[in-house]
């Protein structure tokens, strides 16, 4: 995980779904100021999880998955105050080529900035097929859909409305 980990609330509940597994190796990159708060590093630590703590993106992380996250803006005092943090884990093609494996999955909680000055997910991963963003959302659409049908109590009524899906791609996974 890297990025702003002291106010991201999807790392935050990531890492408690991540507790009822076993057997996980995480490594956190952040600045020490965004660093994961203590309360979730206690859950990591209770699972039982390999925890490594860095603010340096350095030497070639043998990572499965790599969970970028964005400098929240709106959670500092000033927009001169964020901007300090940007650009420090910044993800192009080259880091990404230089730091992790060729087969590392890139994901995203999404809203995406891929603005020149943000300087978070650039748009030179775009075609990267490892970068999940994509279908992340695409996802996440059918998942809010099946929570919206179990929650209303119509979903023995969804089958009736079955249609293959026209988006998915096999590309890049061979």
């Amino acid at each position: 995980m890297i990025g702003d980990l002291k106010y991201g609330r999807t790392v935050h509940s990531l890492s408690k779904l991540l507790c009822l597994y076993k057997n996980i190796r995480l490594t956190l990159i952040s600045p020490q100021a965004l660093a994961m708060p203590d309360k979730v590093m206690a859950e990591l630590d209770k699972a039982g999880h390999r925890v490594t703590i860095t603010d340096q993106l350095t030497g070639s992380l043998d990572a499965d998955i790599c969970y970028q996250t964005r400098v929240q803006e709106e959670r500092f005092a000033s927009k001169a105050e964020a901007d300090q943090y940007r650009g420090k884990f910044r993800l192009n093609q080259q880091i990404y080529t230089q730091h992790f494996k060729s087969n590392t999955v890139i994901m995203h909680p999404l809203p995406r900035d891929s603005r020149a000055d943000a300087n978070e997910l650039d748009n030179d991963l775009n075609l990267n097929p490892n970068l999940a963003i994509f279908r992340q959302a695409d996802n996440g659409v059918l998942v809010r859909m099946a929570l919206f049908a179990l929650t209303l109590g119509v979903e023995d009524l969804v089958a009736k409305y079955d249609c293959d899906v026209q988006w998915f791609t096999t590309k890049g996974q061979q």
